[in-house]
């Protein structure tokens, strides 16, 4: 299967001019026969058991890039942002998610102003190290067609009704090793596929990008090319509830703004196809 691969996605070389938008840095990839990868499959997902709040986080007051916005001769740019420290976190609630109440310190920069503390709510996984993966799972065109990506139908609690995913599944260092075998682990889980091309979309020392604004989850996107099935695929939680679909690249373009789908899906596959078209394998829109 690997030997299918067109050179212009293996080399790195040719990558590092088409992936520039995507990261200041080449992502790393990873490239591991079927059998190899096979025997990363791991079942479930992150087991269940006591949380532990997670570490104090390091506070950071720097803006990146600010964005100026004028009112009445004032620019929000030209206005230094306070510092915040995290001087207590401790969970109120645990059950897949936990809760954690977390107390912060904020310093503002202006001379004689006293600091203010807030409680915040803030959730996460902490048995996952706060630590996610998605899978991309690219499927060439095969004789004429159009190229296709697998995508799953899931009961998604939140918004109480059925949506479009990719394979998504939490780190899980008593199982994992890496965040390269947990996406595996995910693809066999919920897609039901293995082997393949596997592609990291960011640097090995990107962070992951946060969920939402509330989370301190972070997720790493993964591309994966021409995966086969798996015939003893991973064992799914009793909480989900899962259809896995094949289908075209241009009806997945559809799928990303039509308002089902998560949004670290949403990142992931525009990222996937991003690299894509830069690696000359799909077309641009």
């Amino acid at each position: 299967m690997l030997a299918l691969l067109s050179r212009s996605l293996l080399r790195p070389t040719s990558l590092a001019k088409s992936t520039k938008r995507l990261v200041k840095a080449q992502p790393r990839h990873v490239v591991r026969s079927d059998n190899q990868l096979h025997r990363l499959v791991s079942t479930g997902r992150c087991s269940a058991g006591p949380p532990k709040p997670p570490p104090p986080q390091a506070a950071s007051a720097a803006v990146l890039s600010p964005v100026r916005h004028c009112s009445a001769g004032v620019c929000s740019a030209d206005i230094e942002m306070p510092t915040f420290e995290i001087v207590e976190e401790k969970p109120i609630h645990a059950r897949y998610l936990t809760v954690f109440d977390r107390k912060v310190r904020i310093t503002s920069s202006k001379p004689g102003e006293a600091p203010t503390e807030l409680h915040y709510d803030v959730v996460g996984h902490p048995r996952c190290s706060f630590k996610f993966a998605v899978a991309f799972p690219f499927h060439r065109a095969q004789d004429g067609g159009e190229p296709t990506v697998t995508v799953i139908r899931e009961y998604c609690q939140g918004p109480n009704a059925v949506c479009y995913n990719l394979p998504t599944g939490g780190y899980d260092p008593r199982k994992h090793t890496s965040l390269e075998e947990c996406v595996m682990a995910e693809l066999s889980e919920e897609a039901l596929l293995r082997g393949g091309q596997l592609v990291r979309l960011t640097p090995d020392s990107h962070p992951g990008f946060a969920e939402v604004k509330w989370c301190a989850n972070r997720f790493t996107p993964f591309l994966v090319v021409d995966a086969e099935a798996d015939p003893t695929p991973g064992t799914r939680d009793a909480e989900e509830y899962i259809q896995v679909q094949r289908v075209p690249v241009s009806e997945l373009r559809r799928l990303l703004v039509a308002g089902d789908m998560m949004l670290p899906s949403i990142v992931t596959a525009q990222m996937a196809l991003a690299h894509l078209e830069a690696a000359g394998e799909i077309p641009r829109p």
